[in-house]
């Protein structure tokens, strides 16, 4: 019973998607490309591509890291300096 207690509470810390911390932000064309840490998550380090219209709005009150929610990343790519140039290509490919 103890081991189940202590995973329900995990689950519920890793999808917080009220606490986190955007590291970098870039605009391109009609894409929002963010590196966002979100610390109560083993996996927390997140780069993603948003469309406009879906991207969170500044202040950021919440950021929905998963492609199954509303407001979700049209994108992700590995949390890596690599990774977030490869975002950045991304979203400049789109645009044209």
């Amino acid at each position: 019973m103890h081991e189940e207690m202590i995973r329900t509470i995990v689950r519920a810390i890793e999808h917080n998607e009220e606490v986190f911390e955007v590291q970098r932000e870039l605009t391109v064309g009609k894409f929002r490309v963010l590196r966002v840490l979100f610390p109560q998550c083993p996996n927390g380090d997140k780069i993603m591509v948003y469309r406009e219209q879906q991207a969170p709005v500044k202040p950021y009150e919440r950021i929905r890291p998963h492609f199954n929610q509303e407001g979700s990343p049209f994108a992700r790519f590995e949390p890596t300096e690599e990774g977030w140039d490869a975002a950045v290509r991304f979203a400049r490919t789109m645009m044209e």
